[in-house]
């Protein structure tokens, strides 16, 4: 199945439904932050921009071959499935947010009023009868300028032209490296972990054995003798090297001296 994209093209008709100025904290610092909401009415189509599957949940084939007349009040293409599954069921909820998104609105001047670095959120949707889709979401972003704000602010209650851009494909990340809002307005990054680089904890049995074994091997190789030393032969320098202390070695050294002299004689 597609991953979903929750885009919108440029031309399309937006309400501007409300205008709200707030501060959100920022690390120590508290700055300004804009939300916009809007409603955009469209056909059950667009319900694929969530979710493929969800045009299938609410949505069946016509009961009858009358024209619905709630339909015909909203300019809409005509739907395979335009008759609801659940007429009583109200509007929906998506509790996902989306981030690093691009919001253009085509304002009063040639110049295109743009939000950067926005937050999709409060996403919802009112399925009706006749294959049309009421959305409404809201747009969050921090460091709004007071050019932007005001020239939104005028078009508040009105229908405008607007473009919703996604980040770049993977910008949102998985599960375990999308950046995840705090309740305060702060966002933190959530660094990606594979699943080879995670090793498991000794428990305190395991790390005592390990202490143990460690502590035994130091003992063997330096008292009296390194082990597995064969008694019968004088020891050799290298084999004492590894544990013996400078004055040991030099005791080991002179009677392997007058061993050899014995030898001799």
């Amino acid at each position: 199945m597609t991953k979903a994209k929750f885009e919108l093209p440029a031309g399309t008709r937006l309400h501007i439904t409300s205008t709200t100025i707030g501060r959100e904290k920022h690390g120590e610092n508290k700055v300004p932050a804009f939300y916009v909401d809007m409603r955009w009415n469209t056909s059950n189509e667009s319900l694929a921009l969530l979710d493929s599957r969800l045009k299938g949940t609410f949505f069946q084939k016509a009961r009858n071959s009358s024209d619905d007349p709630a339909q015909k009040e909203i300019d809409m293409p005509v739907s395979d499935l335009p008759s609801l599954r659940f007429p009583d069921l109200g509007e929906q909820s998506w509790t996902k947010e989306l981030h690093g998104y691009l919001l253009k609105v085509k304002g009063h001047g040639e110049v295109d009023i743009r939000l950067s670095d926005c937050t999709i959120r409060k996403v919802g949707f009112a399925c009706l009868e006749g294959g049309s889709v009421i959305v409404t979401f809201q747009v969050r972003s921090s460091g709004v300028g007071e050019h932007e704000m005001g020239a939104l602010g005028v078009l508040l209650d009105h229908d405008v032209e607007a473009q919703l851009i996604a980040p770049d494909e993977g910008a949102q990340g998985s599960l375990l490296g999308e950046v995840k809002p705090l309740g305060d307005g702060q966002v933190v990054p959530i660094k990606k972990v594979k699943p080879e680089d995670v090793k498991p904890e000794k428990s305190p049995i395991d790390a005592l054995a390990e202490a143990d074994a460690k502590a035994r091997a130091l003992h063997d190789a330096q008292w009296p003798f390194p082990k597995g030393l064969d008694d019968s032969k004088p020891p050799s320098g290298n084999v004492l090297a590894e544990g013996a202390t400078p004055a040991e070695a030099a005791k080991i050294t002179k009677a392997k001296k007058a061993e050899a002299k014995r030898a001799e004689v």
